[in-house]
């Protein structure tokens, strides 16, 4: 069953993941809402209510930084929750929906 509030769209993009101060992830997403995104990573050390900062880039439209939860680590990413809203993020996910 979906416990989704938002619809998720598919969405290639090159994310950092800023980490306790010091530590910054790279990875790729592969979807994301207007509440979280999923990042594909590859050896990472992230679990389960570490806070991160994403940071990401799309064309035309200025870079994107958001404070986020982790909520669930699978061995090919992990699932992040946005910890604060951008109503400029929202429209531009809903219209790309």
């Amino acid at each position: 069953m979906e416990h989704r509030y938002a619809r998720r769209i598919v969405e290639n993009l090159d994310v950092l993941l800023r980490c306790r101060g010091d530590k910054v992830f790279q990875g790729t997403s592969r979807n994301i809402s207007t509440n979280g995104i999923f990042v594909e990573l590859l050896g990472n050390c992230l679990k389960p209510y570490d806070i991160v900062e994403v940071e990401y880039e799309r064309n035309g439209f200025p870079r994107f930084k958001r404070r986020s939860l982790v909520v669930h680590v699978r061995q090919d990413g992990v699932g992040l929750i946005f910890a604060e809203s951008d109503n400029s993020l929202n429209r531009r996910i809903d219209a790309a929906a």
